[in-house]
């Protein structure tokens, strides 16, 4: 999903299947991410989950992964924006 640039996507389908691609606490760390794509959000959140995402160290978290990877596009990025933003109004 991270190579083949479908994370988005497929966080987005299978949100709310039984297999989930991501659990609550990491869709937050999503939600927080999506939110705030500044490099001063991104150095925050890597200190706080322990990622060293220059050095390709993500502290085993496909959220860090898929972002030291550029897995979202702007697309991705305003897609997952939506989703969050219907997901809190229900």
């Amino acid at each position: 999903m991270v190579r083949s640039k479908t994370l988005a996507r497929e966080v987005i389908a299978r949100a709310d299947d039984p297999c989930p691609v991501f659990d609550d606490e990491n869709l937050a760390v999503l939600r927080q991410y999506v939110f705030d794509t500044s490099p001063a959000n991104l150095a925050a959140m890597s200190e706080q989950h322990g990622w060293k995402l220059e050095d390709e160290q993500w502290d085993n978290s496909l959220i860090g992964y898929a972002i030291a990877k550029d897995a979202f596009s702007e697309e991705d990025i305003a897609a997952l924006r939506k989703f969050f933003e219907e997901r809190e109004a229900r």
